[in-house]
């Protein structure tokens, strides 16, 4: 992949995609029901987003940088607020179930841009556990900062795609997915070692989605 030096303080992002980009960059190219809703999904990672095209046969690998100067950003920083939020878009919750997390839904929801965890990869065997009450919001926590794939950069808004500018717009190879691959293989294998012991450390602390959920009702 063609390495790219950006100058400034603007930042570089990565993006991958099955089947391309056509034309700009558009706030509504993904499912809705990914981690936080409709928008063009980046990522801080290389790696994790090049992850993104493991299972396609071919794929295209974009880097990008945006000034985010003058745009809204919201960042999580708190485990159950994401959990909450993304639970929401992926279907595991209906918001009709927490009337008092609906304002802080439709708040994060109105920035330009939304800054968090992936819920992808590992994560998306370990997300569902805690949706369907099998783990605790202290394991959730303590995996998410384990597995530690990237933080996604999610633009919501037309204003903060029309500033973002591809820089390199690489075709990936048979040969790159092959290695691609294998690389994701090796690093699940080191997570998942990480997550049973998290698992087994903090079986009994925290507290459970419904517990939380009730703070909400």
């Amino acid at each position: 992949m063609e390495k790219v030096t950006i100058p400034g303080d603007r930042k570089i992002l990565y993006h991958g995609s099955r089947s391309g980009i056509v034309g700009e960059p558009r706030c509504d190219m993904s499912r809705p029901t990914c981690d936080f809703g409709v928008g063009f999904y980046t990522g801080t990672s290389s790696h994790q987003v090049q992850g993104v095209l493991r299972g396609s046969k071919s794929g295209v690998f974009c880097t990008l940088y945006c000034d985010i100067s003058d745009l809204s950003v919201y960042e999580f920083t708190n485990a159950n607020l994401w959990a909450l939020y993304v639970g929401i878009n992926r279907g595991y919750i209906n918001i009709s179930q927490i009337p008092k997390f609906k304002p802080i839904f439709e708040d994060i929801s109105s920035h330009d841009v939304i800054v968090g965890a992936i819920a992808d990869d590992k994560m998306q065997d370990i997300f569902p556990e805690f949706m369907n009450g099998l783990l605790t919001d202290k394991v959730l926590a303590e995996c998410l900062k384990s597995v530690n794939l990237g933080i996604q950069w999610v633009f919501k808004t037309a204003k903060a795609c029309s500033q973002i500018e591809i820089v390199t717009f690489n075709n990936v190879t048979y040969e790159q997915l092959q290695i691609i691959r294998q690389t994701q293989r090796n690093l699940m294998s080191d997570i998942d070692m990480k997550v049973s012991d998290i698992k087994k450390l903090y079986r009994r602390t925290g507290r459970f989605v419904d517990e939380i959920m009730e703070d909400y009702k």
